[in-house]
């Protein structure tokens, strides 16, 4: 079901069916949380280990990024590109256009910065785990997708932990310090 093609393994069925028709998000996400549990062996015993939120924390962090290519590429496709084109300057005008253009060839590059073996630099206080983990795209669907499984992850193991003790409040009771 899924091959290694050197960076990251690749559910051969989803990239096919995504080639004819998008998939719905829901779908994605179930793929990847599939993928990460069978490839990567992240398993609900592994998950329960992270029980200071850091599944929930790098589902933000990978939902930022995709807010920040999108953020970057709008920026760079609208009002970067045409602040440059209104520059007198010739110099400066091509000067502001060439920076939209390598920003928009690499939106992450713009917000994270790159490390000197070309990876993106993770996050400062939002990413949880060794910066070798931290592989986000310029795809903003493959960062929310990658947010969305990390996320559905951080939700199965909060209602694990609620289940194994009778202490935890359920979903739908408010906490006693709430009261």
């Amino acid at each position: 079901m899924f091959e290694n093609h050197g960076h990251g393994e690749v559910d051969k069925g989803a990239q096919s069916r995504a080639e004819g028709a998008a998939l719905p998000g829901v779908e994605l996400i179930a793929t990847e949380r599939r993928r990460q549990i069978e490839v990567e062996g992240w398993t609900p015993e592994h998950d329960d280990e992270h029980d200071s939120a850091q599944l929930a924390m790098a589902g933000a962090a990978y939902a930022t990024a995709a807010r920040a290519v999108v953020h970057t590429l709008q920026y760079c496709r609208g009002r970067g590109r045409e602040h440059a084109e209104r520059q007198s300057d010739p110099a400066e005008r091509e000067r502001l256009l060439q920076l939209c253009a390598e920003d928009e060839a690499d939106p992450l590059n713009n917000y994270y910065g790159r490390n000197d073996d070309g990876s993106v630099r993770p996050p400062r206080f939002d990413w949880p785990w060794d910066a070798s983990w931290w592989k986000p795209s310029n795809d903003p669907v493959r960062n929310l997708v990658k947010a969305g499984a990390l996320i559905a992850a951080e939700i199965d193991r909060l209602q694990r932990a609620a289940a194994s003790t009778d202490e935890s409040p359920r979903p739908d009771e408010p906490c006693s310090s709430h009261t």
